[in-house]
């Protein structure tokens, strides 16, 4: 059975349709309860142009991820984190193939620096026929302690 839809005129609302008022009543409450449903309970982010988030904390300043993979099945990850005020930073990856109706962590990468800004680049072949996804991790560290920590997920990319 084909959804329905319902359409309004102005003429229906102008001649007083009480059932129509009612009906458009809770059609706006409904869209109302969606959209706020749909706002995020967590810190802010927005994605940026090239598939990452930029998060608002109190010390990371970018935090980004990216999958690509390319048509002979190489599958390119970047990772980087940038948070002025920290002493050490760390970035860690996991590429995930979904199989068997479950996401599986497939290879690992991790890097630590000193300094306010950690990025990685790797590489990993990956067979056909799959949905594949990074998981990523970004850490900071002030005078030895960790003191701010975030993760993002990408969008699923099929090879």
């Amino acid at each position: 059975m084909p959804p329905s839809f319902v359409y309004y005129d102005d003429k229906d609302i102008r001649e007083g349709g009480d059932h129509v008022k009612k009906r458009l009543t809770v059609l706006i409450l409904l869209c109302l309860m969606l959209f706020v449903s749909a706002l995020p309970s967590q810190a802010q982010q927005w994605s940026s142009p090239n598939g990452g988030y930029v998060p608002f904390f109190a010390y990371i300043t970018l935090f980004e991820t990216c999958l690509d993979i390319t048509s002979l099945g190489r599958a390119d990850v970047d990772v980087f984190i940038y948070a002025p005020q920290a002493d050490e930073t760390a970035v860690s990856a996991e590429l995930q193939q979904y199989k068997n109706f479950s996401w599986t962590t497939i290879k690992t990468w991790s890097h630590r620096s000193e300094g306010r800004s950690c990025g990685m680049g790797v590489s990993y072949y990956v067979p056909s026929g799959y949905l594949y996804r990074v998981k990523s991790y970004g850490y900071v560290y002030v005078d030895g302690e960790m003191v701010e920590s975030t993760s993002i997920t990408t969008s699923s990319h099929s090879y």
